[in-house]
């Protein structure tokens, strides 16, 4: 849970799309992505997340998500995660709205590590 150990990217005031291809089109069944809370540091949860997935990466289908988080803690592993998807597609797309909070005296942003696919 440290920010500066290498496996965390950070993005500050603004949102992020990324697009995985997957090289052929494969059967999945999960995925998840994890961010650090340190409210301390000013690193706060993204205000948003969508999930689509896609075979030709044009036409691309929202999956529902789930974030698991205590409100409570300053410091922590958030885990963004999929139900059982259990679809086929060659297309993840991955959207995340910048930080929820704002404050013009401060850089306020969200960090993301790696992207589990299964």
């Amino acid at each position: 849970q440290n920010k500066d150990d290498g496996n965390w990217m950070g993005f500050y005031d603004q949102d992020v799309e990324l697009t995985l291809d997957l090289g052929s089109i494969q059967l999945i069944e999960l995925v998840r992505l994890n961010f650090l809370k340190s409210l301390n540091e000013y690193i706060y949860l993204p205000s948003s997340f969508e999930l689509m997935i896609s075979r030709d990466g044009k036409k691309f289908e929202k999956i529902d998500v789930k974030l698991k988080q205590n409100d409570k803690r300053r410091l922590e592993i958030c885990t963004l995660t999929t139900k059982n998807i259990d679809r086929k597609t060659r297309y993840i797309k991955v959207i995340i709205g910048q930080a929820a909070v704002k404050d013009p005296d401060k850089r306020i942003g969200f960090l993301v590590d790696e992207i589990v696919v299964q």
